[in-house]
């Protein structure tokens, strides 16, 4: 079991904060795979296509990154556990690629 507790942003966050709510979850990403690869997980291989991937698109896609005043640091999010913020993180992805 992965027991961390990862800053999670909110699904319902700003339109114009897309880009650092995206940042924010592959950030905490890391945290899993530095968790997976302590407790040797069986899914070590997935996390870290995961966080490759997401790294892969954000540099790709340096949208405008004039920051916007309203968007929160990723620090300013609740912490909560694995599976909420799995679940948080698939709610902003299923929007995002709409």
């Amino acid at each position: 079991d992965i027991d961390v507790s990862l800053y999670t942003a909110n699904t319902d966050e700003d339109v114009k904060c897309q880009e650092p709510v995206m940042r924010c979850f592959f950030l905490e990403t890391k945290v899993i795979l530095q968790e997976c690869l302590i407790k040797k997980c069986s899914k070590t291989q997935d996390v870290l296509n995961i966080w490759k991937n997401g790294n892969a698109s954000l540099e790709n896609t340096k949208l405008n990154s004039t920051k916007s005043a309203k968007c929160k640091e990723c620090e300013e999010y609740e912490e909560k556990n694995f599976t909420e913020f799995i679940q948080s993180f698939v709610k902003v992805i299923q929007r995002e690629c709409k």
